[in-house]
């Protein structure tokens, strides 16, 4: 068992979010891992990108992006299970960030006040440019912002 994978979640529960078919499409842009999701963040889907955070995080990857342009709505259990994947990246000096454009997205994390915890971005490129040009949180300039 990964050390950084969540205890709660269990063998069996493992074994289901292995064997069904990822509910993210998940790239790497530089060294920034993009999960990008097409169904609503909730449920399953949100204990896969927990898992998968923790996964990749044991391999060394730090720095994190959940796509969130095609989804719907996001569950209250999604964003803690995105709260939780941020911790986790942070506590091993990365982060995991958001790319939400539709409204309603943005009101949900807004409404439950997430916004301080989890950077929000209007598309992946922003993202992925938030963590450095070369996705190591360094830029290749300096633009006069730190």
């Amino acid at each position: 068992m990964n050390m950084n994978e969540p205890a709660d979640i269990s063998a069996e529960i493992r074994a289901l979010l292995e064997s069904e078919s990822p509910p993210a499409h998940e790239f790497h842009r530089g060294r920034v891992v993009v999960f990008s999701f097409r169904r609503p963040l909730e449920g399953r889907q949100a204990l896969w990108l927990r898992w998968r955070v923790g996964e990749r995080v044991g391999l060394g990857e730090r720095h994190f992006l959940m796509d969130l342009r095609q989804v719907q709505r996001v569950s209250g259990f999604g964003v803690e299970v995105a709260l939780h994947a941020a911790a986790l990246a942070r506590s091993h000096g990365g982060d995991l960030r958001l790319v939400a454009s539709q409204w309603a997205i943005w009101r949900s994390l807004g409404e439950i006040g997430s916004h301080p915890a989890l950077r929000v971005f209007p598309s992946l490129e922003a993202g992925v440019v938030s963590f450095g040009r070369d996705g190591a949180g360094r830029r290749e300039r300096d633009d006069g912002v730190h």
